[in-house]
């Protein structure tokens, strides 16, 4: 009897705080509060993955539907009050021996417009099983994310720029604000099943792949997962917005694995790994080798050929003594040279005399 008090305590006392200040939900054990104010199924997903265990917790929810009912499940929480609950998710609840009540209990969860019912709910509408739920959960809620931060004006004007990508697979997110969000998502349990989850459909789930790669602070597992990621990459956009900072922290085997790259036959990766030597061997790492190396680059694909002529435009305001040679020897193929003096002419690492000099050699 004492023990059931206590539960009803814990319940009545996370009910009235979830009247407060904006929570969404509220977890209760004791002088034990933890409170959510974000909406849908993240704060049970931030509780899953970060928080501290709520296992025999009593727990108040605004909404719960299915797929909140089976992360209440995996977070073992005693006992749950929802002032609103689908049928179904009060049948995954009660099956799995949590106690429930609630205000209003309904035949399915809405959406947030009210134009459908809830996209996660309708996700999980034929699972039965909490883990089987999760992962299920996981992608639907970051396809939700992503789309929320669309910018449809963006999207048609990002869509033009890529013409290797077809514009019902780019969602329209500005890159700061993807960015931002991949540091957040980095620390979360779903970037694991996210990463493994290749090929992705849409442009800014590669961007976003890419920026979780940037955020692996080992080099050994940096490389794996470049590996595992660049045969995927399709575009040049997403193959140039990757520049994971672990890379530096073994320059020597770096530079094997790009000339690695250099020799793949798959387009994006060999315009990776011409990416890697001007990112990362223009400066105190540079040998005059090197040039000689991305010159022997000779493959037809615009995206290859473009790589080499930045390549040597960026290596003229670097290293200008040793590249000018390239172009004054004619080394390169027509189209190379030409392009390598168009972007270097439009530096302003370049001077005025080199400018005039390398015009002269068109």
């Amino acid at each position: 009897m004492v023990k059931s008090m206590k539960i009803s305590v814990n319940l009545e006392r996370a009910k009235q705080i979830l009247k407060t200040d904006d929570n969404t939900c509220v977890f209760c054990d004791g002088d034990k509060i933890i409170t959510g104010k974000k909406r849908g199924v993240l704060p049970l997903l931030e509780q899953l993955d970060n928080g501290p265990s709520i296992r025999g917790f009593s727990a108040a929810d605004k909404v719960v539907g299915k797929g909140a009912a089976f992360l209440y499940v995996l977070l073992e929480v005693k006992e749950l009050y929802a002032e609103v609950i689908s049928q179904s998710a009060y049948e995954v609840l009660k099956d799995n021996g949590i106690v429930v009540s609630y205000g209003e209990l309904v035949e399915g969860i809405r959406n947030r417009d009210n134009t459908g019912n809830c996209p996660i709910e309708t996700a999980v509408a034929h699972i039965t099983e909490p883990e089987e739920a999760l992962p299920v959960i996981r992608t639907k809620w970051l396809s939700l994310k992503l789309f929320s931060m669309q910018d449809a004006a963006y999207r048609d004007f990002h869509s033009r720029l890529m013409p290797t990508v077809e514009k019902e697979r780019v969602i329209g997110i500005r890159t700061p604000l993807l960015r931002k969000f991949a540091k957040e998502f980095s620390r979360s349990g779903g970037k694991e099943l996210f990463m493994s989850q290749l090929p992705h459909h849409y442009y800014e789930e590669n961007n976003l792949h890419g920026f979780l790669i940037e955020e692996i602070k080992e080099y050994n597992a940096c490389v794996a997962a470049l590996e595992q990621f660049l045969p995927y990459v399709d575009n040049w956009a997403t193959c140039d917005m990757m520049s994971p900072k672990a890379l530096k922290k073994n320059k020597a085997d770096l530079e094997s694995l790009a000339v690695k790259w250099m020799d793949s036959e798959e387009e994006f990766k060999v315009r990776f790994g011409i990416g890697i030597f001007m990112k990362y061997f223009l400066d105190e790492d540079f040998r005059e080798a090197q040039l000689l190396m991305i010159a022997k680059v000779s493959r037809e694909e615009y995206y290859i050929k473009m790589m080499v002529a930045w390549y040597f435009a960026t290596a003229l305001a670097k290293q200008y003594e040793a590249t000018i040679p390239y172009l004054e020897n004619r080394v390169l193929s027509p189209w190379v040279h030409a392009k390598t003096i168009q972007k270097a002419v439009e530096s302003y690492r370049i001077t005025k005399e080199q400018k005039k000099y390398l015009r002269s050699l068109k």
